[in-house]
């Protein structure tokens, strides 16, 4: 069996820190039930309120106050109005608010507007509390049609003598932006009209370095390679860990001019700048921007021990789909399980009704409606429910019942459902059926995945059937999709670098005929592995694995519970070689931990076993990359 321990930072006065995700911790809570904390630190506290992964936290924290009714909460969030509702959440009646109102470094609010009738002229202006004034008319050096290309030319022109954030929304506008601002950077005809000093000797040799690297770490292709070497960096979360890290540090550091980034600055990443552009921002790729958040990136202008003020430009700012300046810089939270009792509530009693909605389709009532069920079964539910604010009990009496009927229809055990908190009981149900049928008629073998690093054929043969029935029964689809998916995932789960993965995507589009540019490729893959391998099948085949444990003791055969691969484990890392697994839990990254598997023959170290491997290596001689070697470094 593979394990591996709770990631913990050095102990601060004896007592060990973890970090730990939400759905980390619904896992830990299913396998370890005795297990309990004395204080919870929940930073980015705010996203309670967003969709199905709020549901999971509200779910994760009344768990930790149940287990440990003493326990200590200190939450975390950017410009919340009433923080009290955390307290709510874990049944505290007294909360101590502590409030920081005042930024360290001010921020110019600065409007520019392309001028009608004169596609070279942008008006600049002043915003001070509604007030506009006039400060400056920019001649660009070349004409601007539209206001998408008005953030890339203003970007490069106001931006190059310091460093500046430009915010895009999603990875492809990524990409597209900054690889502008290099061609504008690189073009002598336009590049005159914003004399720029260049980059030192320093920073020429970090853009080598981190050019390399990003060929190394996704694909010789990246565009990342191409642009950090004009100063130009990106940066949206499907980029691997380690790189992603090195573009931060470059910028940190003065090495990057700019960087591109999506709503990644939202949680938490700490990337602050002179400069910061944006241009009718959202939020995701659908959701134009509200005000908290708009405050929140305006406020990564200006370096703190760097600038005593910092500037925020906004690009045509009168077309924007929202008007974030003008409404307040906190917001009420509202927990989206509470949202979803009482703004939804019809949506949740048809949602509880229906047997045949597939996993998926609706994540908040999917998520709200399994975790009411598992409080039903344990007798928590008037815990729960008295717990929520503006909860009718008309609303009340129709959700129990509902509940009720809807437990019923349910046989799964509680501890099977609590391990799959983001998927319907009604689709583990039915998954259930058909295991059940499938193992009288063909034997438990019929069902078990064969571990990834069995041969890669029997491996392959098992592992797509398993991704059909998830496919099926879950998502209610048909198709071929699982001739995709599981290959994909099992070379994932086998270890095998990223680019070598990108590469077979390339090539497998070419084999079908299909004209797709390697950039484009290079992203939908980060995308797959990083979105739907890591979190989507992530949970599915968590849920296959629960309930297939449930369904082999129902029949008699729980020896064989035994002989299921941990794959959620496994697709979670990347890794399914217990060397390369300890490396990871070690604190290196996946790229990290491949390189170095790669130099033993062991494929079996235990924890001791691989700290006493790293301890012995010399990263100078082992032919590293220097971000490799700088991560090893770290650990050890």
């Amino acid at each position: 069996m593979t394990t591996v321990p709770i990631p913990a930072t050095p102990t601060v006065l004896g007592t060990p820190i973890y970090v730990l995700t939400p759905e980390r911790l619904q896992v830990l809570f299913h396998t370890a039930p005795e297990l309990s904390f004395d204080m919870a630190i929940v930073d980015e506290a705010h996203l309670i309120g967003e969709g199905s992964r709020g549901v999971v936290l509200h779910s994760v924290l009344q768990d930790l106050q149940r287990r440990n009714p003493n326990m200590q909460f200190l939450f975390s969030s950017p410009q919340v109005r009433e923080p009290a509702v955390f307290g709510t959440v874990v049944g505290r009646e007294s909360v101590k608010v502590v409030k920081t109102k005042d930024s360290p470094v001010a921020q110019n609010i600065i409007l520019l507007n392309r001028r009608a009738g004169d596609d070279k002229k942008i008006d600049m202006l002043l915003w001070r509390d509604g007030e506009k004034t006039p400060l400056a008319e920019i001649d660009a050096a070349i004409p601007i049609y539209n206001s998408h290309d008005g953030l890339v030319y203003l970007s490069w022109a106001l931006g190059n003598a310091s460093q500046s954030l430009v915010y895009a929304v999603g990875p492809a506008a990524c990409e597209d932006i900054a690889f502008k601002i290099k061609e504008l950077s690189q073009d002598p005809a336009v590049a005159e009209a914003v004399p720029s000093s260049g980059p030192g000797e320093l920073s020429v040799q970090v853009r080598k370095d981190l050019t390399a690297f990003a060929k190394e770490a996704v694909h010789p292709s990246y565009v990342l390679a191409e642009t950090v070497e004009a100063g130009v960096g990106f940066h949206y979360g499907r980029i691997p860990p380690l790189l992603r890290n090195a573009v931060e540090s470059a910028f940190a550091d003065g090495h990057l001019d700019y960087i591109v980034c999506t709503s990644t600055l939202l949680q938490g990443v700490n990337l602050p700048a002179r400069n910061v552009f944006m241009q009718n921002p959202h939020k995701g790729e659908e959701n134009p921007i509200e005000p908290v958040d708009f405050w929140n990136l305006a406020g990564r202008a200006g370096r703190l021990g760097k600038d005593f003020q910092g500037n925020v430009f906004l690009v045509d700012y009168d077309e924007w789909e929202s008007s974030p300046l003008s409404g307040p810089k906190d917001e009420p939270i509202k927990p989206s399980l509470e949202v979803t009792l009482t703004d939804t509530s019809a949506e949740l009693l048809e949602y509880i009704a229906a047997t045949d909605r597939p996993s998926g389709e609706t994540p908040h009532l999917e998520a709200a409606f399994s975790k009411l069920l598992r409080d039903h079964r344990q007798g928590q539910l008037d815990d729960t429910l008295n717990r929520l604010s503006g909860l009718s009990p008309q609303t009340r009496a129709r959700i129990t019942s509902a509940l009720a009927i809807a437990d019923n229809q349910i046989g799964l055990n509680v501890e099977t459902l609590a391990a799959s908190p983001q998927i319907s009981g009604y689709r583990q149900q039915e998954l259930y059926d058909y295991m059940i049928e499938k193992i009288g008629k063909k034997g438990p073998d019929y069902l078990i995945p064969l571990h990834p690093s069995a041969g890669w054929k029997d491996a392959l043969d098992k592992l797509r059937p398993v991704f059909a029935r998830v496919h099926k029964y879950l998502e209610l689809k048909s198709g071929q999709h699982h001739r995709y998916w599981a290959p994909l995932a099992l070379r994932w789960m086998r270890g095998e670098p990223l680019p070598m993965i990108i590469e077979e995507a390339i090539k497998y589009h070419k084999n079908q005929g299909k004209n797709r540019s390697s950039r484009t490729v290079i992203r939908e893959v980060l995308t797959d592995v990083e979105s739907s391998l890591r979190f989507r099948y992530v949970n599915m085949l968590g849920c296959y694995g629960a309930v297939l444990k449930e369904a082999l003791i129902a029949t008699g055969y729980a020896s064989y519970v035994a002989k299921i691969p941990a794959l959620t484990l496994y697709l979670e890392l990347g890794a399914a070689s217990q060397t390369m697994i300890q490396f990871i839990s070690l604190g290196l990254s996946r790229h990290t931990a491949h390189i170095l598997s790669d130099l033993t023959i062991n494929r079996d170290m235990d924890l001791e076993s691989a700290r006493s491997f790293l301890s012995r290596l010399t990263p100078e001689t082992a032919g590293l990359s220097p971000y490799v070697a700088g991560e090893l470094k770290r650990v050890l």
